[in-house]
């Protein structure tokens, strides 16, 4: 009998089984993936009817490998069938062979079938082809990107700001491709997020009942709500998602590389774009908290930090800053200053402007940023390349005299063939940096 195996979504396989009547039996994993203890799944049990509808029989999770998990779902959608076992499952006599066939699917066909790939082709050089942007010059589209940064930094205010401005396709603050957004709140309530979006709306000049597609789930794992990110997205045609935050995914020791790579693995899975909301390192302010696969698996990463001042007319306002601290296939941008504005009395956020760097010189003296405006001032790069036309320097040196996080020196430093920079002394263990002979 010909059993055919397919993809029908991200991480899910299901394989047909002919029965009898027109009808036949759908055996489906989904979540598919490979664990300490062996491979796990969602495993479902569905009869397919002669008009193509799967009426869902019976399920289970765990490890499919286990014999039995697949003899008590088995059993259980037997059961479930009742007199319409036969359809589904066929004659009695086969009994053993739709055993065979879900012990098969379950132990290497459904693993298999996920890990093919397209076959190698030959792919012509281009280097004329654009970049493009989400939310430029910070997000790049169908990429993943991650925002960090110290507790009450604003991280949710911005990436909310930011999924209502793709959403809308505002140009306010970035240079944005409309695109549906989803945001996904694993942190806050229900209200919080609903009060939230309204200020948030307003403040952009919108209708304050605007709706922006939201998952709440505040206690439940990333994995957990998987299938209903799938559905969401597929329903509502999401291009773009946020997701808040990395430290509720529930995926195990953001300190280990695999939870992280699930993590990873999982939202550009689902999603072409994405933002995902971290915190900074203990020991280190410029990077994320956690495995260093964090830094590897996203392509972009912004350092999200700020500075709060009382208004003597009542109220708050807070500086936020945005500053690349790795930035793949871009050049990094000059950082960003924002001012959200909020009402006395908790009354909520009432304005987001626009802001310069010597508006918050705090955050500015962080690291001696050099922006006018939005997007102006000299770069990184620049600032670096005038220090040292007075002579080489260690790292640690431009550091303290231009401000610059040591991340973004390093980068501006390495820039492989782009770079105008060069090591002087290589054979040394602390290298002196100088530019580059024209």
């Amino acid at each position: 009998m010909e059993l055919k195996a397919t993809v029908t979504g991200p991480h899910t396989v299901q394989m047909y089984r002919m029965g009898t009547e027109g009808c036949g039996l759908v055996m489906e994993a989904s979540d598919l993936r490979k664990e300490k203890t062996g491979l796990h799944a969602s495993l479902s049990l569905y009869r397919r009817e002669p008009n193509g509808t799967n009426v869902f029989l019976e399920g289970t999770q765990g490890n499919i490998e286990r014999i039995e998990v697949r003899r008590t779902v088995l059993k259980a959608a037997k059961e479930a069938s009742g007199e319409n076992a036969a359809k589904a499952f066929g004659p009695s006599d086969e009994e053993n062979f739709v055993k065979r066939d879900l012990s098969l699917f379950c132990m290497k066909v459904a693993w298999d079938t996920l890990m093919q790939v397209d076959p190698a082709t030959m792919v012509l050089g281009d280097g004329t082809i654009p970049l493009t942007f989400q939310a430029g010059p910070f997000v790049l589209k169908d990429a993943g990107a991650i925002a960090f940064g110290d507790p009450d930094s604003c991280k949710t205010w911005l990436e909310l700001i930011r999924a209502v401005c793709i959403d809308a396709g505002l140009n306010h603050y970035w240079n944005v491709e409309q695109a549906n957004a989803l945001y996904i709140n694993l942190e806050r309530n229900n209200d919080s997020i609903a009060r939230r979006l309204g200020w948030v709306n307003l403040a952009l000049g919108l209708p304050e009942n605007r709706p922006l597609a939201v998952l709440n789930a505040r206690g439940r794992g990333l994995l957990a709500i998987r299938p209903h990110i799938e559905a969401i997205v597929k329903e509502r045609n999401i291009g773009y998602a946020a997701l808040d935050s990395i430290s509720r995914a529930d995926t195990g020791d953001a300190n280990q590389a695999e939870p992280v790579n699930a993590i990873m693995n999982l939202l550009t899975a689902l999603v072409p774009t994405w933002v995902a909301i971290g915190h900074s390192g203990h020991s280190d302010k410029n990077r994320i908290m956690g495995n260093t696969a964090f830094l590897a698996a996203a392509d972009v990463h912004m350092k999200v930090s700020s500075e709060r001042q009382n208004v003597p007319t009542g109220g708050t306002e807070v500086g936020v800053k945005i500053n690349h601290t790795k930035a793949n296939d871009i050049e990094f941008a000059q950082p960003q200053f924002l001012t959200l504005g909020f009402r006395t009395n908790n009354a909520g956020l009432k304005s987001i402007e626009v802001s310069r760097a010597e508006d918050w010189p705090k955050l500015s003296a962080d690291t001696g940023d050099q922006g006018k405006g939005k997007f102006g001032g000299p770069t990184n790069t620049e600032v670096i390349m005038e220090f040292l036309k007075n002579g080489a320097a260690q790292i640690d040196e431009i550091e303290a005299a231009t401000g610059i996080d040591p991340s973004i020196i390093r980068a501006r430093l390495s820039d492989g063939q782009w770079s105008k920079f060069m090591v002087l002394n290589p054979k040394e263990k602390v290298h002196l940096w100088g530019l580059k002979q024209k």
